[in-house]
């Protein structure tokens, strides 16, 4: 009896490890929910051929990632497993209102992101070799209903983020502004 009840815990234990790791390296969503309400990213600032973000450096943390641009279309958020996405609809880095990237907690890619301090610099660089710095202002974790943080504002910033907590059931969103700003 005691044997048919190990064998059924191990089971059960085996088969939630197997759908946390799924959740961990196989994530179905990185969007935060009905962004779109107020938001269309295919009407979004229509991006010169100079300043396509195609780098993003955090210093503080040792990571440098390809950018890749991304679009939410009927509520799918285009993602990547190569780098960080940049939200085409969301203000070119470095000019007024609010740039959008995001990209998984993983390891190669934005697992330690958790690590970052405010101050830390952030490098953004374009497809023509220019580069903007942003210093890390905020540091929050909020739930995926928090669309607020996404929105478009009347200074230079930038805005990145990805999943947390269990189950990634939250975002940690770092937000940085222009330097000398």
């Amino acid at each position: 009896m005691l044997s048919r009840i190990l064998f059924s815990v191990s089971g059960i234990s085996f088969f939630f490890l197997i759908s946390l790791a799924s959740l961990r390296y196989i994530p179905n969503n990185l969007e935060f929910k009905s962004y779109l309400e107020n938001n269309d990213t295919a009407s979004g600032p229509t991006l010169d051929e100079n300043k396509i973000p195609t780098g993003i450096a955090i210093e503080g943390i040792n990571v440098w990632l390809p950018v890749y641009p991304a679009k939410v279309n009927n509520s799918e958020w285009e993602t990547t497993y190569k780098g960080v996405s940049y939200i085409v609809g969301s203000a070119i880095p470095g000019n007024i209102g609010n740039a959008i990237f995001y990209g998984h907690n993983w390891p190669n890619i934005l697992g330690s992101l958790s690590s970052i301090k405010v101050g830390d610099t952030v490098e953004v660089i374009f497809s023509n070799n220019s580069k903007k710095s942003f210093t890390v202002t905020t540091i929050q974790e909020v739930t995926p209903d928090a669309v607020a943080v996404l929105d478009q504002t009347n200074d230079k910033r930038i805005t990145i983020y990805t999943c947390i907590g269990f189950f990634d059931s939250n975002r940690l969103v770092i937000t940085a502004l222009l330097l000398g700003q």
